[in-house]
């Protein structure tokens, strides 16, 4: 169980094979290889690919509470070359709220696994999100960037999966719309 303050922690997953890159400035490809990782996205090793999306934190989520982007992702390929992640995002926050700037580049940094090791699971962090003052069913928008075209790394790597870790304390809210605190 947890001590007294502590949270448990949990996703909002955005499977790579769930994102629909198409509309995106330098989309990433879909891996289409029986064997490789079929329905990864890949992202090129010599130019900027993009991803976006909007996530909308759940019921549970305990209010006010920072945010956890990474990258789950792999090279076929295992280098010490760097590959440079870029994270974007834009709090919208709850309803009645004026959306607020984009804020970024967060730059990415591998918290877990080895990149010098081929189709090792890798796991990049990007720095948290302050989202005092809001409350459940907030909203935000994200952006996620290789920037191919200038890190060290020249092959394509596959985008697993971007997750955003919050806390919970709860089930869910009593009203069906959540109100302010």
């Amino acid at each position: 169980l947890f001590s007294t303050g502590d949270h448990p922690w949990d996703d909002l997953r955005f499977p790579a094979s769930g994102i629909n890159p198409i509309g995106a400035i330098s989309p990433p490809s879909v891996d289409d290889s029986e064997t490789g990782l079929p329905g990864t996205l890949l992202f090129s090793g010599n130019q900027t690919n993009m991803i976006a999306g909007v996530a909308q934190l759940p019921h549970k989520w305990v209010p006010g509470t920072e945010l956890h982007p990474h990258i789950h992702w792999l090279k076929a390929t295992g280098s010490t070359n760097a590959v440079t992640w870029e994270f974007y995002y834009r709090i919208i926050g709850n309803p009645g709220h004026v959306s607020g700037a984009w804020v970024g580049p967060l730059a990415g940094s591998i918290v877990a696994g080895d990149q010098a090791v081929s189709n090792e699971h890798l796991l990049s962090s990007f720095a948290p999100i302050d989202m005092t003052g809001f409350w459940e069913s907030a909203m935000l928008a994200w952006r996620v960037y290789r920037r191919g075209a200038t890190d060290a790394e020249n092959n394509a790597v596959n985008l697993l999966e971007f997750d955003i870790h919050y806390q919970s304390n709860k089930m869910g809210t009593e009203p069906e719309i959540p109100l302010p605190p």
